[in-house]
């Protein structure tokens, strides 16, 4: 049995060498970084010249939504209360977690500075999950937290060489996180361990997300054809806005104060009012003159409040 810890030997490192030698490899993880392919990109490419597979050379099955731990704690306690476990997902909890994973792929190309070579890997990831190269389904039966990474080849006395750990499919997690992986070589334990693989592979509630991921990668700063740069500003108008649109859309001002304050008054107390919900407080600066004073009594005041209509909440001082 070997030992990857990151400190003495990565777990990378030797999983790049495995997969070389082997025709294919099944992955399972908590958390997947479409970053983290960059490891692996050009071996896999190296699989499939021509283009043309008969099956899937890498398969990921990501496991975890990414909930916060109170998040967790309160779904297992409504589980508890609604009796689901392994044999009975609630499908209305099956489709909020592929949902969630696929919301937290496209975070993490909001997230961290884009490079040209991270560009060039997420462009082949595109191009090897278009072919089927790759393929990536979420399990959503319930949180898997189990990391295995097994590769397989056309070898009479070594078919399957496993490892199982603690490192996710991340640059940090294969490379620089302190972790504790081993090696898996027993034939015995390695059947064992593909078989849950392919267990899990074919649940009913392993769903493929490959639309979903071409989507997220073709929206993104990866894409093979950028974003017109209209397209860009108009982004960005629309992000700097949300405030002033979401708080017309969610905030009420009571007629009292309302019939006292001018139009470009009443949008701005209801922006004032969305970020004192969502930031916890805000700031109100204009020229002499234009009703400051009236617009922060406005949003601040006890007559009434403004209440947003899904919270029911007041805001005062």
């Amino acid at each position: 049995m070997n030992l990857f810890d990151n400190i003495d030997r990565d777990l990378g490192s030797h999983l790049q060498q495995t997969l070389q030698i082997s025709d294919r490899m099944d992955v399972a993880v908590g958390y997947f970084n479409l970053r983290g392919w960059r490891l692996f990109d050009e071996i896999v490419r190296a699989k499939v010249p021509d283009g043309s597979v008969d099956e899937p050379v890498v398969r990921v099955l990501i496991g975890m939504a990414t909930p916060t731990p109170q998040e967790d704690a309160l779904d297992r306690l409504q589980d508890d209360v609604d009796g689901v476990g392994e044999q009975g997902a609630d499908p209305d909890k099956v489709a909020e977690r592929k949902q969630r994973i696929i919301d937290h792929l496209r975070e993490q190309l909001m997230r961290g500075r884009p490079t040209a070579a991270d560009r060039a890997a997420l462009q082949s990831l595109r191009d090897l999950l278009d072919r089927g190269v790759v393929q990536i389904k979420v399990f959503t039966r319930r949180p898997l937290h189990g990391k295995a990474y097994i590769c397989h080849r056309d070898d009479l006395n070594n078919p399957i060489t496993g490892f199982v750990g603690s490192s996710n499919l991340t640059a940090p997690g294969l490379m620089s996180n302190l972790e504790l992986n081993v090696d898996v070589l027993d034939h015995q334990a390695t059947a064992s361990l593909a078989g849950w693989f392919t267990d899990r592979w074919e649940d009913k509630y392993s769903r493929p997300v490959t639309a979903e991921l071409l989507d997220v990668l073709d929206e993104s700063w990866a894409s093979r054809s950028p974003r017109p740069p209209y397209e860009v500003f108009m982004k960005v108008c629309y992000d700097l806005s949300r405030d002033v649109r979401e708080g017309l859309a969610e905030y009420s001002i009571p007629p009292e104060i309302g019939r006292q304050l001018l139009d470009y008054q009443s949008t701005a107390v209801r922006t004032l009012a969305r970020r004192v919900i969502t930031r916890r407080g805000t700031m109100l600066g204009d020229v002499v003159g234009l009703g400051k004073t009236l617009t922060a009594i406005a949003k601040s005041t006890d007559a009434g409040g403004i209440s947003p209509p899904r919270r029911m909440s007041r805001l005062s001082p």
